[in-house]
């Protein structure tokens, strides 16, 4: 990986998209207001010409930096509320992060690219990570029963590929977690289960199968 590119991505994320500030009773990141959504979707085109090289650098580097800890997962907790294309955009980039190994990720330190999955997974179990991503759904939730859009639909594949990919991480084996600070990603996918249920996430995507399962619904 060129040094000039770990670089180019690592001032990116730590100007354009914004940063923490502490002054207002707690931790809050505030996005910056020319740049962020332009930089995340820029994110999304470096991992989409990866692929086409059957490469994963970009992937790699945003699990290495913790952006999903660190970028990511703040803004959308602090924008879900009011800024729903920022979310979307975040969402899309979440979701390459999160997909199962591929070619690429075969040929290119595939046991990293599994170190970074788990601990995704583990991100997205703080309290209030996995709702703020989940409120993508308010708006197509509110329109069914006929009044559903056509975006819509693309939104809610959106979410649900976000859940697939997130339960599709497998636990870390017993024989490899040394460290104490990694014996969570043991039972990573029984915690993360149990998360789901106790945010009421659960009764959201059972909402959903039941609503896209119905015969005049078919074509979602």
């Amino acid at each position: 990986m060129e040094q000039s590119y770990c670089i180019n991505l690592l001032t990116g994320l730590g100007t354009s998209l914004g940063g923490s500030n502490y002054k207002s009773g707690g931790r809050r990141f505030i996005k910056n207001e020319e740049s962020c959504l332009k930089s995340v979707k820029r994110l999304r085109r470096e991992m989409k010409a990866d692929e086409k090289y059957e490469k994963n650098n970009t992937l790699l580097l945003l699990g290495d930096l913790q952006a999903l800890k660190s970028y990511l997962i703040p803004l959308a907790v602090g924008y879900c509320d009011h800024d729903e294309g920022l979310l979307a955009e975040i969402t899309k980039v979440v979701v390459m992060m999160t997909m199962p190994l591929g070619v690429c990720d075969a040929k290119n330190f595939p046991e990293k690219r599994i170190r970074h999955l788990r601990n995704f997974k583990s991100e997205f179990m703080e309290k209030k990570a996995l709702q703020a991503f989940m409120r993508l759904l308010d708006r197509p939730l509110q329109r069914v029963g006929g009044q559903s859009k056509a975006e819509d639909k693309g939104i809610v594949e959106l979410v649900l590929w976000l859940i697939r990919n997130l339960l599709a991480i497998p636990d870390a084996p017993v024989s490899t977690t040394t460290a104490s600070k990694d014996a969570h990603l043991v039972n990573l996918h029984e915690d993360f289960l149990l998360m789901l249920e106790r945010e009421c996430i659960l009764d959201v995507l059972f909402y959903l199968g039941e609503y896209i399962g119905n015969e005049g619904n078919r074509d979602w």
